[in-house]
Parts: structure tokens; C-alpha cells; sequence
């Protein structure tokens, strides 16, 4: 990449011989309106601009995550910045991540907080609460913490401290478990209680069918999901048909038809002269 084809501006707005100055428009990630007639457009990946502008040489830096584009985004209605006051290059961030799906935000892990108010000379020796939080991170779990002590016990992180914050694992991961979680969460028309049932072999794995449950029947986002309890329930204890079900010691799945596969590829045809048997009592 020459000078000739992209211009470079010294950020303390001095020249030097052989770099002369450039203007570049920075567009959203997004499709927005182009007024040049001939713009280029740039994509990034997490790079900041102000990373690029002190550099007196673009090619020797980490300009190479740029990509051009061809085509011009054609002009659509949305919420990426649309009708909002141009950001200057400096303080813009070019990203290419999607926003967080469902899927994403359930991937979640189950930690154990342990926080309390901070010393004081009044209080030297302040009470200490401990929290069980299904969140995607520790991050998650903190400011879950933080969310749940302000409702029950009037403490923010301003006045309080974490004291740990790690992550509980499931014992035996190659069991089946039944599991029943109690969960409250914010609809349109107000706030529920409900109960259910799932088969997993984790506690996080019957909670990421919770979300995915509620997601589905009820339109319910994760942020407005709380969980209250989830406890493992033996087979005599299980309410919920679908769950019931399976409780059976000797439930069969009988499989009627079934297609018999040779041991061996090198003896796989591609041709048969009558019609497979795959129907077998």
C-alpha cells in the first residue's frame, strides 16, 4: 500500500516531507446513507483509530485488518445509528460482532458469590451473604449479586465488597438427573411465578433448557428471568408428565425399523438388487 493511495495525517497536525494529509468518513457497521459519490468503505475488527492515526506508516502497522468493500450497503430503516450525530474517527469503534443471541446468553455457568458491606467503625465486623448465580460469566454473576442484594438487604456496590466469586461443577456429570427449578419472571402483562421440570445431566444444562423453555412458550428475554431455586428430585417426587415419563426404570424405545450398515466400507454398494429389510420384532 503506497502513500499515493491513502494519505496519512500526523496526529499533532504536522507534515512531514513525504505524508500528506487525508480524509476519511467512517460509516457504521451497519447500512446507512452515503452522500460521496464514490466512498470506501472500512470493516474492523475491534481496532481503535486512534491506534492508527499516531503511526507514520500504515503498512508497518495494523492497517492489514482492513478490508474494502465493493459495494455500497443500500439504505434500510433500522437502529444502528440511524439519524444520530456523526462520531469523530478518533472516538469511533468498528466492530463486526453481532448482538448477543439467546443462545449465547445461555451458555450459562453456575457461581457462588460471597459478599458483604464494608467494614465501618460502627460495623467492624458486617454480615456476610452468600449467593448461588447461573450467569454466562463472573462479570455476570457480580452485577447479579449486586442487582439482588439491592432489592433484599438495601446494599450496592458502592458500600460493599466481594469477598469470592467462584464456580461450582456438577459431581457427576454422566448421570441423568430430574431437576426442579422455581423461577419468577417480567412479562408484558406483569410478573409470574412458575414451576418445572427437566431431564439433564448438569444443573447448568437444565437451566439452559429453562431459558430456552421460557424463551419459546412465553417470550420471556433472559434479563427478565430470575431463578429462585434449583434442586435435583428423586423419580417418586417428579410431578410434570413429561418428565414422569422417564422415570419408568424399564422404559423401552422400541426402534421398528432400522437400517443394518456393513462393518466394512470397502464392502458398501452403491447399487442393490432388491429392497432393504429394515423391519425387524
Amino acid at each position: 500500500m503506497t502513500g499515493c493511495q491513502i494519505h496519512i495525517e500526523l496526529m499533532n497536525s504536522s507534515v512531514a516531507s513525504e505524508i500528506p494529509e487525508f480524509l476519511v468518513k467512517i460509516m457504521g457497521p451497519g447500512s446507512t446513507v452515503v452522500a460521496a459519490d464514490d466512498p470506501k468503505i472500512l470493516d474492523s475488527c475491534w481496532l481503535l483509530l486512534e491506534d492508527l492515526v499516531g503511526r507514520k506508516d500504515f503498512t508497518s502497522g495494523g492497517f492489514h485488518l482492513f478490508q474494502f468493500a465493493h459495494e455500497i450497503p443500500e439504505t434500510t430503516l433500522g437502529m444502528k445509528r440511524r439519524g444520530c450525530k456523526d462520531l469523530h474517527a478518533i472516538h469511533l469503534l468498528l466492530s463486526l460482532t453481532r448482538e448477543p443471541s439467546m443462545a449465547q446468553h445461555t451458555n450459562v455457568h453456575e457461581f457462588q458469590v460471597i459478599g458483604r458491606l464494608k467494614p465501618t467503625e460502627v460495623h467492624k465486623h458486617p454480615k456476610v451473604y452468600r449467593m448461588k448465580i447461573f450467569a454466562p460469566s463472573p462479570l455476570h454473576a457480580k452485577s447479579r449479586f449486586w442487582y439482588f442484594m439491592s432489592k433484599l438487604k438495601k446494599m450496592k456496590s458502592t458500600t460493599g465488597e466481594i469477598l469470592s466469586t467462584n464456580e461450582i461443577f456438577e459431581k457427576k456429570p454422566t448421570t441423568v438427573k430430574n431437576f426442579g427449578i422455581v423461577c419468577r419472571y417480567n412479562s408484558r402483562t406483569g410478573t409470574h411465578n412458575l414451576y418445572k421440570e427437566f431431564r439433564d445431566l448438569t444443573r447448568n444444562g437444565a437451566v439452559h433448557q429453562l431459558y430456552m423453555d421460557l424463551a419459546a412458550r412465553h417470550r420471556a428475554r433472559f434479563r427478565s428471568i430470575q431463578i429462585i431455586d434449583v434442586k435435583r428430585l428423586q423419580a417418586r417426587k417428579v410431578q410434570r408428565p413429561n418428565v414422569l415419563q422417564f422415570t419408568n426404570a424399564k422404559v423401552k424405545f422400541p426402534l421398528p425399523h432400522r437400517r443394518l450398515r456393513v462393518a466394512n466400507p470397502q464392502f458398501k454398494k452403491r447399487f442393490a438388487s432388491q429392497r432393504p429389510a429394515t423391519h425387524f420384532l
